[in-house]
């Protein structure tokens, strides 16, 4: 009976998110948890993170024109349904969430790319390189992520990942070398 609700969008530029933590009993006497993701606008107003935003606003970029629920893998660029699509944070556990800093991978190289994540190294080598990347009318911008593999940007999508980025803080992040 135990319910949590996991956010799956956070607040975009300009939008801070806030977390409303209550409880409910259910009928067998056990507590339910429910966290509900609100959003700020500038102008104080509250607004509510849909679960589902982030996931289909990430795959909707790399979905192919005319093409119903499918979506390109950004790293072995196949198409594929959106039911094998899965979003991952471009960070492993970012202070902010952005939705543009999500990725859209089919599952095999969800597991790769999460892989090549925990390296630091290897981390530090793509947040580097996204940063640096000549971003001009180009369609679509490779990025090295490891000695073998690359995750292909929109030229906008990279464009929105640098500002946002080139914004932020330097974070200290544990994961294994």
């Amino acid at each position: 009976c135990d319910e949590q609700l996991l956010p799956a969008r956070r607040a975009a530029l300009g939008v801070s998110c806030h977390s409303f933590r209550g409880s409910t009993h259910c009928p067998q006497g056990q507590e339910k948890i429910r966290t509900v993701q609100k959003g700020q606008n500038k102008n104080g107003t509250m607004f509510d993170l849909g679960i589902n935003d982030a996931r289909d606003g990430a795959m909707r970029i790399y979905t192919p024109e005319g093409a119903h629920n499918r979506c390109f893998c950004q790293m072995c660029r196949k198409v594929k349904p959106y039911r094998l699509i899965e979003v991952n944070n471009i960070e492993i556990r970012p202070k902010y969430y952005f939705p543009q800093l999500r990725i859209s991978l089919c599952l095999e190289c969800s597991k790769r790319f999460e892989y090549l994540r925990n390296n630091t190294a290897v981390r530090k080598g793509y947040i580097e390189a996204i940063k640096k990347a000549s971003v001009q009318n180009q369609g679509t911008v490779d990025i090295r992520i490891g000695r073998e593999d690359t995750i292909t940007f929109t030229a906008k999508h990279l464009a929105e990942v640098q500002e946002i980025l080139n914004q932020m803080p330097e974070q200290k992040t544990e994961s294994k070398q």
